[in-house]
């Protein structure tokens, strides 16, 4: 194969790696622009999300679908559905690859009762915390979350009146306890900061067995993305609580907490997503981090 060959073959396979792409993207839009959208685009915009096993049913331009879960065990059942107006109507699985266990059987009969085919209505006038797209059937609801609710607007969330924010990083200049619930007695929620610790060794600290905590360590830097609409009063500080996010790693489950807020301070440098410290909160989060057992100076041997 000479040179002009082999470019050619590159342009070729860059080609369609770029179309792959383009096919897999998820557009994800503010809710201003629903209203310019047909339900088909709406439809076929991203993957819809069921409550029952994490699944999802994707639906494709041919008027067939997939019902699964791509990320977890993978899609195990296709099949046809037909569009009319506002309504969808999903046919039973031509091709099912697994109901032996109960995931793929708990799948099936929520979404389809009695094996005939599933009517879902789309509900332009839903909106909740995380998005203004819902298909509806009776009792059963199905999301898709490429369409965005407005932040800096009220919402009910799981019970609680919140104020939804854009994500923000803060950290806060005292130890806090991470609440289930923005409630002073509310349980604690325990999280391992050792996969953030590698560079503490370049301080002189190691560090310990125990790097589990119910207490965000200050200094740490999170991302918030809801405070509560009412402030309380604790310690003689009034603000709202703090709805955040925290990771333990790259493949862990994000964590939802709640702080409150009332020595709460934005980071910085916003725009360093990746970074739990920055040169004025790594001396807090050390100090805090030792207090709490979680690392320890090391001491050179004369």
């Amino acid at each position: 194969m000479n040179i002009k060959n082999v470019i050619i073959f590159i342009i070729f396979i860059c080609i369609l790696l770029l179309i792959s792409c383009k096919k897999e993207k998820t557009t994800f839009l503010s809710s201003g622009d629903i209203n310019s959208l047909s339900f088909t685009q709406i439809l076929l915009m991203d993957k819809w999300y069921l409550p029952v096993e994490n699944a999802c049913i994707q639906f494709k331009e041919n008027n067939k679908y997939n019902l699964g879960h791509p990320m977890g065990d993978g899609y195990f059942a296709s099949g046809k559905y037909k569009i009319s107006s506002n309504s969808i109507s999903i046919s039973y699985p031509n091709s099912i690859s697994e109901t032996e266990n109960n995931y793929g059987r708990n799948i099936l009969k929520w979404l389809f009762e009695n094996d005939k085919e599933a009517i879902f209505h789309f509900d332009k006038k839903y909106i909740d915390f995380y998005t203004k797209t819902r298909l509806i059937s009776n009792n059963k609801s199905m999301y898709q979350y490429a369409i965005n609710s407005e932040t800096n607007k009220e919402y009910i969330l799981n019970g609680i009146l919140v104020i939804k924010k854009d994500e923000t990083r803060i950290y806060s200049t005292e130890n806090m306890k991470l609440r289930q619930s923005p409630n002073i007695d509310a349980p604690t929620i325990d999280f391992n900061y050792l996969t953030n610790l590698e560079w503490v060794t370049n301080f002189d600290y190691s560090v310990n067995k125990i790097t589990k905590t119910n207490i965000l360590l200050k200094g740490y830097i999170v991302s918030y993305d809801a405070i509560t609409k009412e402030n309380v009063t604790i310690d003689g500080l009034s603000a709202p609580w703090y709805r955040i996010l925290i990771s333990e790693g790259d493949e862990a489950t994000t964590k939802i907490c709640w702080i409150f807020g009332g020595y709460v301070i934005p980071d910085e440098i916003q725009d360093n997503k990746s970074e739990s410290f920055n040169n004025k909160t790594k001396d807090l989060f050390l100090k805090a981090a030792e207090e709490n057992g979680i690392i320890s100076k090391v001491t050179s041997k004369q």
